[in-house]
């Protein structure tokens, strides 16, 4: 089992077996490192915060989440969706991938413009007069962050995870110490306005010395095709955006501040392992796509492979936050929080559904079906806001079912079309859900059981723990007991990623930047 195969993933075509394995240590590779570097930063990220939080005001805070209002969205618009085309795109010459390097800093450049010329009537719309320094200084990070996407692009595109962890330790190390240099020099909110700048300056020069990348003049009709993609997920980015905060938009209009914070309580809770699981493992899973784009077989086995893992990883922690909803609210919050928890409850139900769906998109992605992802975002942005409307006269209960019912169904379009793109069955890719979903029904059996048979009136404190023992203890049970050979599954893995490593990767990335490439792409 060295090319970590499941039984049940089908009859898949084989890889070579030494690049197989390869790859897939390169997959565990990076996401191990990926992790492990993203949790030491926000521990020191969190770390400096408590610290530097006792030398600001909250209005210091709230100043800077002015302007990080309007900055998000212009960060998002400033990156263009180039880095997803450089990772996709594995045929770009060194000319193409030049204009791109020139393209991604002039649209830095048109950031830092943009957000010139908006300080001003930002600071008279929040009537706060210190905003439009704030804006100016802190958009220079776009024209920064232009040097770095295309260079960051191709190390993902050459599997260079563990270079990209170190790069980002090493800016968060460098972002912390000005943190506090700043904050006890007397600098004062500037200390948050300018701590995004040394970082996105840091980041960028490690990332160009380890990958540098020339410039060269645009011309669209060179790099047509990979631009078309890179709006398109531009778009499906701004789409995104758009409907998973409609939500808080409505209730927030509709329904007022007290509704507003019971349901964002609830949203919070529900997502907050689940999205740190996933947004690690999609730092890395686009550019692994996009690596075996031409193989089908190996598309699909990277996709049950990835899909069962994360169902594992977050589908208990999602059913076992729903079980204890109650009691978690009551303990940490307080009885006045008791309106979040049915919200809290089913939120954490859609949450399975979070975990798992960003995988498609992304292989869509790989195989250039980027159009579909936009049509399917379209239709979303559509559908959900009038939804959560509708919903809104059963209250946040209203709006929390409304996303657990239209996620799902706007979902299965774009699903049933990506399974048939990589000629993967349905049963195949239910089935790779199987071992999670199982664990967790003898999970909530457990749990209820438990509940109504022990816990009636116990302290709150003994039966949230009692609840957390006997769900882990259930949901390890079944696993252990039902799905042995997900374990030694794990068993090969863990194998995979401590083994030596055979043959150097074949990387098809950098093939394609050597400087022959120059004379074909100024052709």
């Amino acid at each position: 089992m060295e090319n970590v195969d499941a039984a049940h993933f089908g009859e898949l075509e084989p890889a070579p077996r030494v690049a197989r394995a390869d790859l897939d240590r390169s997959l565990l590779s990076g996401i191990a490192w990926t992790s492990i570097v993203t949790w030491f930063s926000q521990a020191l990220g969190w770390s400096t915060t408590l610290v530097v939080v006792h030398y600001l005001a909250p209005s210091d805070y709230g100043l800077i989440g002015m302007a990080a209002l309007y900055l998000g969205l212009v960060q998002m618009a400033s990156e263009l969706g180039l880095g997803s085309a450089v990772v996709r795109f594995h045929d770009l010459t060194s000319n193409q991938l030049g204009q791109f390097n020139s393209l991604s800093v002039i649209a830095g450049a048109a950031g830092v413009a943009l957000s010139l010329a908006a300080a001003i009537p930002m600071g008279y719309f929040f009537r706060e007069p210190r905003l439009p320094a704030i804006v100016a200084v802190m958009s220079l990070a776009f024209f920064i962050s232009g040097f770095k996407i295309v260079p960051q692009a191709l190390l993902q595109r050459q599997l260079q995870f563990r270079k990209l962890a170190l790069i980002e330790g090493t800016q968060s190390i460098v972002g912390a110490l000005s943190n506090l240099t700043m904050v006890l020099l007397g600098f004062g909110y500037w200390t948050l306005a300018i701590y995004p700048v040394v970082c996105a300056t840091v980041y960028a020069m490690l990332v160009v010395l380890n990958c540098p990348t020339h410039f060269r003049r645009p011309r669209l009709s060179s790099i047509r095709q990979p631009f078309a993609f890179s709006s398109h997920m531009l778009f499906t980015r701004f789409a995104w955006y758009a409907y998973s905060n409609a939500d808080f938009a409505v209730i927030g209009k509709l329904l007022g501040k007290a509704a507003l914070g019971a349901y964002t309580v609830g949203w919070t809770m529900s997502g907050m392992a689940v999205e740190k699981i996933t947004s690690l493992i999609g730092r890395v899973t686009p550019a692994f796509f996009a690596t075996v784009q031409h193989d089908i077989a190996e598309l699909r086995r990277y996709l049950l492979l990835l899909t069962e893992a994360l169902a594992l990883l977050t589908f208990p922690v999602c059913v076992g936050i729903a079980l204890i909803a109650g009691d978690i609210v009551r303990l940490a919050l307080g009885e006045r929080w008791t309106v979040a928890i049915v919200p809290l409850q089913l939120l954490a139900i859609m949450a399975t559904f979070r975990s798992i769906e960003p995988l498609i998109p992304q292989v869509l992605a790989a195989i250039g079906e980027t159009r579909l992802n936009v049509r399917n975002a379209l239709l979303t942005v559509v559908v959900l806001p009038a939804g959560f409307l509708f919903a809104t006269r059963w209250g946040i209960v209203g709006v929390a079912s409304a996303w657990l019912v239209l996620g799902p169904l706007m979902f299965s379009p774009l699903l049933a079309v990506a399974l048939r793109r990589i000629e993967l069955p349905a049963r195949d890719y239910f089935r790779s859900l199987w071992p999670a979903t199982s664990g967790c029904l003898i999970m909530a059996l457990v749990v209820i059981s438990v509940d109504r048979a022990f816990l009636k009136d116990t302290p709150l404190y003994v039966s949230l723990l009692t609840k957390i023992v006997a769900g882990a203890a259930a949901y390890a049970g079944s696993v252990f007991t039902f799905q042995r050979d997900r374990i030694q599954l794990l068993r090969e893995l863990w194998r995979l990623l401590r083994s030596p490593r055979p043959s150097a990767l074949p990387d098809v990335a950098v093939a394609t930047v050597i400087g022959a490439a120059d004379a074909v792409g100024a052709a």
